[in-house]
């Protein structure tokens, strides 16, 4: 009998020892594994951080000046809604016309400004009107070379290249304009026209 009791003693003692020394090897701490959070939070921090280097290092222009500092302080543009994102300001001129003026670029660097109408223009017959737009937007904008424009427009020193029925294009016949700027037209179903010019 009392060896019977003896060995249910034994037996109890090392179930014990058992459980003692195989219970702390699965236990996770809270502390822990908020240590692994933060350190993995800081690790996809610095990789994004890196990228962000990465990609303005791969830019020829630099993406962080791209703001709308540039129209800051013309009271004619001061309505304007800026798209951060997209670099493009917007400006509504009347009920059924928007002036949209984007500057920005990585690799070629540009700025544009287009008018949107949604009544139909003839580019012939509305012609004056239009260069008229152009005229006052490059005098605005001190990054276009606005006398310079002005002139050529103004004496007639222009490439009208009509591409089909809605489209005309126009180069500017100056050596330093013709190299760098462009002007669009077209009026399938609304008029847009656009001078802008690109740097790389």
């Amino acid at each position: 009998m009392r060896f019977k009791f003896f060995y249910i003693i034994l037996m109890f003692i090392f179930s014990c020892k058992k459980t003692e020394n195989t219970s702390p090897i699965f236990t996770i701490s809270k502390d822990s594994i908020s240590a692994e959070i933060k350190k993995n939070t800081i690790k996809s921090v610095s990789l994004v951080e890196e990228n962000k280097e990465v990609e303005n290092e791969e830019c020829t222009f630099d993406q962080s000046t791209q703001t709308d500092e540039f129209l800051k302080n013309i009271e004619e543009l001061e309505n304007y809604v800026w798209d951060k994102e997209n670099r493009i300001a917007t400006i509504k001129l009347s009920d059924t016309e928007v002036l949209k003026i984007y500057r920005g670029g990585c690799m070629d660097f540009s700025l544009s400004a287009t008018f949107v109408n949604n009544r139909i223009l003839d580019f012939e017959e509305d012609k004056r009107q239009i260069f008229n737009k152009i005229i006052w937007i490059t005098s605005l904008l001190n990054e276009f070379e606005g006398e310079e424009i002005s002139n050529v427009i103004k004496e007639g020193n222009l490439a009208i290249t009509k591409e089909d029925n809605f489209n005309y294009n126009v180069s500017f016949m100056n050596e330093k304009l013709y190299e760098f700027y462009y002007f669009n037209f077209n009026n399938k179903d609304r008029t847009t026209f656009e001078i802008g010019y690109y740097l790389n």
